[in-house]
C-alpha cells in the first residue's frame, strides 16, 4: 500500500470514528401545513382529524411555497434543522402522536404530520 493511499484510508477511518463518537440525533419524517393565523390552523387540524388527506390539504392550503407543491413534505428532519418550536413539537411531544398542532413559529401556524420517528443513538450505542 502506497503512503498516499494509506494516509487517505487513515483519514477516512478517523472521520468515521469521529462521526460514531458524536452519536446520532433523533430524526423524523415530517409534513406540514403552514397558515397565517390560528383560526386557519384550527380549521386545517379539524379537517385532518375528520379524515381529509393531509398531502392534498397541504397542496391546497399551505402558504409554504417550497413544501406545498410536495404535499407539505419537509423530509427527514433533526432538532437542529428547524426552529425551536417545531423541534419541541416533533421531538418532545407524545411519540405516538402523528398529527400535531397548531404549532406557532416565526413563520406562522403549522399543523404537522409526523411519521417514521428514529430515536437518538448515544455514542456508546453506535
Amino acid at each position: 500500500v502506497s503512503s498516499g493511499l494509506g494516509a487517505m484510508l487513515l483519514r477516512s477511518l478517523v472521520l468515521l470514528l469521529a462521526a460514531a463518537a458524536a452519536g446520532r440525533p433523533p430524526s423524523a419524517r415530517v409534513r406540514h401545513v403552514l397558515v397565517h393565523d390560528k383560526k386557519q390552523a384550527d380549521s386545517v387540524l379539524a379537517e385532518v382529524k375528520a379524515g381529509a388527506n393531509f398531502e392534498s390539504l397541504a397542496r391546497r392550503v399551505s402558504k409554504c411555497k417550497t413544501t406545498a407543491p410536495k404535499g407539505g413534505d419537509l423530509g427527514r428532519i433533526r432538532p437542529q434543522d428547524v426552529v425551536a418550536d417545531l423541534a419541541a413539537a416533533v421531538f418532545e411531544g407524545d411519540a405516538q402522536q402523528e398529527i400535531v398542532g397548531p404549532v406557532t413559529s416565526p413563520f406562522g401556524y403549522h399543523v404537522l404530520k409526523i411519521t417514521d420517528r428514529k430515536p437518538a443513538i448515544a455514542d456508546k450505542e453506535l
